[in-house]
């Protein structure tokens, strides 16, 4: 009866149903899945996964994040961001990897940085045929 529920994204440890609203910053060292409204930061070791009737109105940090509602707040991902379809993100996201589904929207500014070394990957220039070096 109790104990951790399977959605289709995965064991979830934590649960903040639909009818829930949590003003205040949330840690947790495994999955959280939020279908509820939440003012404050999410720091996570584990996932955060944002339901389509969900709204997180701060930063979220966690492994991966997965978004079916909305966000107003910066999103900081180690592995990997998800925009799903309905998903909206007003904020700026930092992650290795983005994907943003058809239906999903994004406002704001995206830094991509490598997984291996957390350094924000660089583009060479490209240099004209005419240089030399």
């Amino acid at each position: 009866m109790f104990g951790m529920k399977e959605d289709k994204y995965g064991k979830v440890d934590s649960l903040i149903g639909s009818e829930a609203e949590i003003k205040g910053d949330i840690v947790t060292k495994a999955t959280i899945r939020i279908d509820g409204r939440v003012e404050g930061d999410i720091n996570g070791e584990g996932d955060v996964v944002v339901g389509k009737d969900g709204s997180i109105k701060g930063d979220i940090k966690a492994k991966i994040i997965i978004l079916g509602g909305k966000i107003i707040g910066n999103i900081f991902a180690e592995e990997r961001v998800e925009v799903i379809d309905g998903g909206q993100v007003m904020g700026d996201i930092k992650s290795p990897a983005v994907v943003i589904a058809e239906g999903g929207i994004f406002e704001g500014h995206c830094e991509m940085m490598s997984s291996s070394k957390g350094k924000i990957l660089e583009i060479p220039e490209k240099r004209s045929k005419g240089s030399q070096g």
